[in-house]
């Protein structure tokens, strides 16, 4: 027979009765009051919630009735439930984890190993499969969303002349049907703060802003950038980095709980897009398509170079008189100054583009 000591409460009033938790040699248990040995509560069968042994702090058994005892002797609560035929050997395993600083050291070794191998190379193997396997209505319907998004907070109406836009609109053309099996298309509206820029949305629109087609020099320079961003398109960037960040928001909800902040994380998913830093990996796959298409069709390569290059000087003169808001197409792409080197290379970048 175990017997642990510990406080009774009944659940109806704040009272806490000394009392002793008794296993019962016919099985079962009892609850008796210390001070008379009166039966607060007789159990032919084991029917109660235990708490986790968690270091020092006292463990809760609940009953059905909503009454509960509480005890700090931790040791005698192991000993009553293997008792009753209710072992926990791996709590024993836990306490002794508990007990020797470094084997807590070692579990939160383990614990942040796992999160950086999850985040550096299973959540984006997982946003590649969720993407890839994203039906046409629903890249059609997000896109949709995060355009109206984009429309209400960061970009306004174009104010191209039309005949501006007509014409490179006829200059895309056979780059938008080149690509058959997506819904390529091109729309023009005003940067503002976002400044010369252009987007990829996840089906298939590429927005290019007024203060990017106004600093190109060549048609080609423009066409050259929706190469680019077409790769984007064919290999679903935008939504797998939309995909890896809602991933990411959901580890956090379950590591802090935090639902206000993660609703955040994704009612601002459509403003990640005019901020989207892609990886090495994404750029080198864009810039390949781009040096490609230029390639094939005998397009100067260092269109792409000037451009990029033109706009790096026009930011940087912005940045200088102090507007930092300034955002742009160079600077949302990390490391172009060697990222543009193939354009620059001529018939030697395009050998290497199709090797």
């Amino acid at each position: 027979m175990s017997r642990v000591l510990g406080h009774w409460l009944d659940g109806q009033s704040s009272a806490r009765v000394a009392a002793a938790l008794v296993s019962r040699p016919e099985g079962g248990l009892r609850v008796e009051r210390l001070e008379d040995g009166l039966a607060l509560l007789t159990q032919d069968k084991f029917q109660a919630q235990v708490s986790p042994r968690l270091g020092s702090t006292p463990r809760h058994i609940r009953f059905p009735q909503g009454a509960q005892f509480v005890s700090e002797d931790n040791q005698g609560v192991d000993e009553l439930l293997s008792a009753l035929g209710r072992p926990r050997p791996w709590m024993a395993l836990v306490q002794a984890l508990e007990a020797h600083k470094g084997y807590v050291a070692l579990s939160l070794a383990a614990v942040l190993l796992i999160i950086f191998v999850a985040v550096r190379y299973g959540m984006p193997l997982a946003a590649r499969e969720v993407a890839s396997r994203l039906s046409p209505e629903v890249m059609r319907q997000t896109e949709e969303q995060i355009l109206a998004v984009l429309d209400k907070t960061v970009l306004s109406p174009t104010q191209l002349p039309p005949q501006v836009q007509a014409r490179l609109q006829n200059h895309f053309r056979p780059a938008l049907l080149g690509n058959p099996l997506y819904n390529l298309r091109v729309l023009f509206r005003k940067g503002g703060d976002l400044g010369p820029n252009a987007l990829a949305l996840p089906a298939g629109a590429v927005v290019f802003t007024d203060e990017m087609v106004n600093l190109a020099q060549h048609d080609d320079e423009l066409l050259a950038v929706l190469a680019h961003e077409i790769g984007h398109v064919v290999h679903r960037h935008s939504l797998r980095m939309l995909v890896q960040n809602s991933l990411l928001a959901l580890m956090a909800l379950a590591v802090t709980g935090d639902v206000s902040g993660t609703s955040n994380v994704f009612l601002g998913a459509p403003v990640v897009l005019t901020e989207l830093y892609y990886s090495r990996e994404f750029e080198r796959q864009a810039d390949l398509h781009a040096l490609r298409f230029l390639c094939a069709r005998g397009i100067k390569t260092s269109r792409f170079a000037d451009l990029l290059i033109r706009v790096s000087a026009e930011v940087d003169k912005k940045r200088g008189g102090g507007d930092q808001k300034w955002g742009s197409y160079f600077s949302s792409h990390p490391g172009t100054a060697e990222r543009v080197l193939p354009f620059q290379a001529g018939a030697s970048g395009c050998a290497n583009a199709f090797n």
